[in-house]
């Protein structure tokens, strides 16, 4: 295991002891996580502004193409996801290897904060990846009708529901796709 990688658990305050033993914070694990990608994923937004400071890239993605980015949209951590578009210009289109956008991966957790704030900052509702897959026809495929979302942060729990999702993209005008019984549009 690499140091930086360990430390998730207290990050503010590993980070900051090992970035005093020179430790390299663009290193990345097996999958292509950076410690920087890791706060994300955690929403960690004092540990992520250390490893700024310290020269992390914040658009390195992971070998597949998953930015810090979707990866915190991914897992519900809107405050992080605020802080990278207000502060950092992030393209709330960007996509991965297999065209998934942030959006796409909110959806796929049924995150609806996170998608209603992607949608509003410009996010493309009607955006498929090349599976042909978009964020409504995600949400309509999930297997769960109910999600519960943990707020780390905070510990509170909120349930998102399926419909809950659906009615927000389709009050945005996402298009309903035809699509085969492969779900394939």
């Amino acid at each position: 295991k690499l140091a930086l990688h360990d430390v998730l658990y207290d990050l503010y305050n590993g980070i900051t002891a090992l970035l005093h033993d020179d430790s390299d914070v663009i290193v990345q694990d097996f999958e292509g996580r950076t410690p920087f990608f890791l706060c994300c994923c955690v929403g960690d937004i004092k540990a992520a502004e250390t490893l700024v400071s310290a020269g992390a890239d914040i658009h390195l993605p992971t070998y597949t193409g998953v930015s810090p980015f979707m990866a915190a949209c991914q897992y519900g951590q809107l405050d992080m996801v605020t802080w990278m578009v207000e502060h950092h210009s992030i393209d709330v289109n960007h996509t991965d290897d297999a065209g998934n956008s942030p959006l796409l991966m909110a959806a796929r957790m049924m995150r609806k904060d996170v998608m209603e704030y992607l949608i509003k900052s410009g996010a493309d509702v009607n955006h498929v990846n090349t599976s042909g897959v978009s964020a409504l026809m995600t949400v309509c495929e999930s297997s769960a009708d109910a999600l519960p979302v943990l707020n780390v942060g905070t510990g509170h729990c909120n349930i998102t529901n399926r419909s809950d999702c659906m009615t927000l993209l389709l009050n945005y005008r996402c298009l309903i796709h035809a699509c085969d019984a492969n779900l394939q549009t």
